[in-house]
């Protein structure tokens, strides 16, 4: 099994722009490998957003092989693993105390059920609980785990803030900034209507092979190898 931190400051290390050493030197110095990838979803733990960025990168470099497109391997790094910048410093961790609605149901449940409550009781493992109950307590009771919200000090966009994150170290070619800035695809709400942003992410897909490798190497990392 790959070291991720390693295998990452390794393919980064590798990468011949001007600025690299100070932009792995940043993410040593923030949470990008610590950092989960989401809050309740693909990789919401600690070390998430390393390994999601990662298995996008690892992706990239088949699909590159597989369709033939000869994209050069610091483009294919600078896209896979840098995509998701904008999530660095961006989690706390969710300390919410459980409503008081969630406990009377929990209550509820657990003295029918000869339970007890947990001593550790947030928001969000109320609400894991609490759907264990409604679904007749199939499988094990869930355990506890870190559950994190977002705090974001730069909100300008998901794909926009990993772009300007990135060229405050090193400079993209015009090909990375289109991949990384509509890497969310049917994520992002703007692409659903044509003005103003539509027309630019089908016109970018339609120029560009790499805008539509990327978003279909993070929607295959998140929902199928991350899945798992």
């Amino acid at each position: 099994m790959i070291n991720i931190k390693d295998a990452i400051i390794a393919a980064l290390s590798g990468v011949e722009r001007t600025g690299i050493d100070k932009l792995i030197a940043w993410l040593l110095e923030v949470d990008f490998f610590t950092a989960p990838a989401s809050t309740n979803f693909h990789g919401n733990y600690e070390g998430g957003l390393a390994e999601h960025s990662w298995n996008v990168y690892d992706l990239l470099v088949k699909k590159n092989e597989q369709f033939q497109t000869q994209y050069l391997t610091d483009t294919l790094v600078i896209c896979g693993i840098l995509h998701d910048l904008c999530k660095v410093e961006m989690y706390t961790e969710n300390l919410d105390q459980a409503t008081d609605a969630q406990l009377f149901r929990l209550e509820k449940e657990v003295k029918k059920n000869g339970h007890k409550l947990p001593k550790k009781l947030d928001k969000q493992y109320a609400s894991d609980l609490i759907g264990w109950y409604v679904n007749g307590t199939k499988g094990p009771m869930p355990e506890y785990k870190k559950s994190y919200k977002v705090d974001d000090h730069f909100p300008i966009g998901h794909g926009e803030k990993s772009v300007i994150l990135a060229q405050h170290f090193i400079t993209l070619t015009i090909e990375e900034v289109m991949a990384i800035r509509w890497h969310m695809a049917a994520f992002d709400a703007g692409i659903h209507f044509n003005f103003p942003s539509g027309f630019a992410f089908r016109n970018a897909c339609e120029r560009l092979p790499l805008v539509t490798m990327l978003f279909t190497a993070d929607t295959e990392a998140s929902n199928i190898i991350e899945a798992k």
